[in-house]
């Protein structure tokens, strides 16, 4: 998609600097990791650079979430996501932002080197202090599909046949999940090169407790009786999405 200006002058080429009208490509040049898709008001991000993990970590026995430098999609190092060695055992992490008032939300984060029997999830969760919804994403390895959860908490329905992703070698996919928690609907999916229209498919319900905020998960569960593996980096959660 074409964006800003040519890095030359309106009148005239620069013999040796360039001007540059895209904001947005100027903080990435300078190693911003907003650099899949612009779209939304950034309300937060994390490149797992710290010496902590800042985010809460539910498991199974055998599971663990720890920053790691095997692989990195920006900076040194990433979170790598290890499940139980028992089918169905899971490890997520997971944290809660402040809702700011602006319903059209996106998350999102790459993924690296899933193992062969390592299935993801992802979701963005929105509790108003009445009513809860929660938009959630399946990549089911076994097969190479993608699933949004619909009607209930459950229940699934085919996105698109993405394939097996490749491992190892530094290769990141980044995924993208765009909902809009006032209407109630999925809005589109990214992944790869590739956008998904989703705007026809409810967002379950789901009960919650607590004030108004919203929650984002990252979840790696195993399908086969072995322990799985696999890494996320660069994640950002935006409002305001088109």
């Amino acid at each position: 998609m074409p964006r800003g200006q040519p890095d030359y002058g309106a009148y005239q080429t620069k013999r040796v600097t360039a001007t540059l009208a895209d904001m947005g490509d100027l903080a990435v040049r300078l190693g911003s990791i907003v650099e899949y898709d612009r779209r939304g008001d950034i309300v937060a991000l994390d490149d797992f650079e710290d010496t902590i993990l800042k985010w809460s970590l539910l498991s199974s026995p055998g599971g663990s979430a720890v920053l790691d430098s095997t692989v990195a999609k920006s900076g040194s190092q990433s979170v790598k996501i290890i499940s139980g060695n028992v089918i169905g055992r899971l490890s997520n992490i997971h944290k809660s932002f402040i809702f700011q008032g602006a319903p059209q939300i996106g998350i999102e984060v790459s993924l690296c080197d899933p193992s062969n029997g390592a299935d993801f999830y992802f979701h963005i969760s929105h509790w108003d202090g009445v009513n809860g919804q929660r938009a959630q994403v399946w990549y089911d390895r076994s097969v190479g599909l993608l699933y949004a959860e619909y009607p209930v908490i459950g229940a699934w329905t085919p996105i698109a046949n993405i394939g097996i992703l490749r491992r190892n070698e530094h290769l990141f996919y980044p995924i993208k999940l765009v909902v809009d928690f006032s209407t109630g609907f999925y809005k589109r999916l990214l992944f790869s090169d590739t956008e998904h229209d989703l705007s026809t498919i409810a967002i379950p319900p789901i009960g919650l407790a607590g004030a108004d905020y919203l929650s984002a998960q990252i979840m790696c569960v195993s399908a086969i009786a072995a322990e799985q593996t696999l890494w996320v980096d660069n994640f950002i959660l935006t409002q305001n999405e088109p």
